[in-house]
């Protein structure tokens, strides 16, 4: 139904659809654990761009195999993580890389409703017909696997903005699920403070969505907006000794990106490198595999 609003083509068949030469954009939003596979289809039939929602992939070896395949294909990957195309970050960042300072705080705080609430806030969608409640899978403790999903899918979205100013994975101290849904992570890199914190509340709570890196003599704090909403980018304010300088834009980040893959879709360079693209996913998979070893009773 979707698709006859908008004169497209819908199949439930992946390999028809990747391999139609009439793609030549692939975007995967599918289920985590079917990216790796879908991104490197899309590579192995000669698509110029696969925009992959976060994350990448699920662990290291998924990661290897996407970068082989997107080097031998010469395909073009994009991180679907919205707020690393943002307008107003992108201008900030050269003034406070002119302050020379490393940070001694950064903080990533998300207080935000399920994807579905905020959909239904931003727009009108087709409502999908109910599916059948799938058994839950054999894995990991459910707390280690409610941090891994929130680390994977909503953590990884500051990811690349945080390593622009500390690259380096923090060594973790603490891990704890938040209750009922969500995570706190508190750990140490380079003598930087890193926090990681996301809830999920039960009941519907203004959004709240934020980033603070504290050195010295300064602060730089960020407020995004709120998911799937197409209003602005976020706003940044840095306050250096006292004076505040602010960059706000009215592009929302979304559009941003989407401005970007069509422009390397033409040839254009690329904002994120496929060698950091694979760094910012290693820095998370690194926050994963520590949570065995700090997670604490909630």
């Amino acid at each position: 139904r979707l698709a006859d609003q908008h004169a497209g083509f819908a199949t439930t068949d992946e390999d028809a659809l990747i391999t139609d030469a009439r793609v030549d954009i692939v975007v995967v939003g599918s289920p985590n654990a079917h990216h790796a596979r879908q991104i490197i289809k899309a590579c192995s039939a000669g698509k110029r761009v696969v925009l992959a929602e976060k994350p990448l992939a699920v662990n290291r070896e998924e990661l290897t195999a996407i970068q082989a395949a997107a080097r031998e294909s010469g395909t073009r990957i994009i991180m679907g993580a919205m707020h690393s195309f943002d307008h107003a970050f992108l201008q900030a960042l050269p003034t406070w890389r002119g302050l020379g300072e490393r940070p001694t705080s950064i903080e990533v705080s998300s207080c935000i409703d399920a994807n579905e609430d905020q959909v239904d806030c931003a727009t009108q969608l087709l409502v999908p017909a109910p599916s059948a409640a799938a058994s839950a899978p054999a894995g990991p403790p459910p707390e280690i696997s409610t941090i891994t999903m929130g680390i994977l899918g909503l953590a990884t979205h500051d990811i690349p903005l945080v390593r622009e100013f500390l690259p380096t994975a923090p060594t973790l101290i603490a891990g704890r699920r938040s209750w009922p849904r969500g995570y706190a992570l508190q750990g140490v890199a380079e003598g930087c403070s890193v926090s990681y914190i996301g809830l999920f509340p039960v009941k519907w709570t203004p959004p709240q969505w934020s980033m603070r890196v504290v050195t010295p003599s300064s602060v730089l704090t960020i407020e995004f907006q709120m998911s799937y909403v197409l209003v602005s980018s976020c706003t940044v304010r840095l306050t250096v000794n006292g004076v505040t300088t602010e960059w706000h834009t009215p592009e929302a980040s979304y559009v941003s990106e989407w401005r970007q893959l069509l422009a390397e879709a033409h040839g254009a360079e690329a904002l994120y490198s496929l060698d950091r693209i694979g760094d910012d996913l290693a820095y998370a998979l690194s926050l994963v595999e520590q949570l065995p070893s700090v997670l604490l009773e909630r």
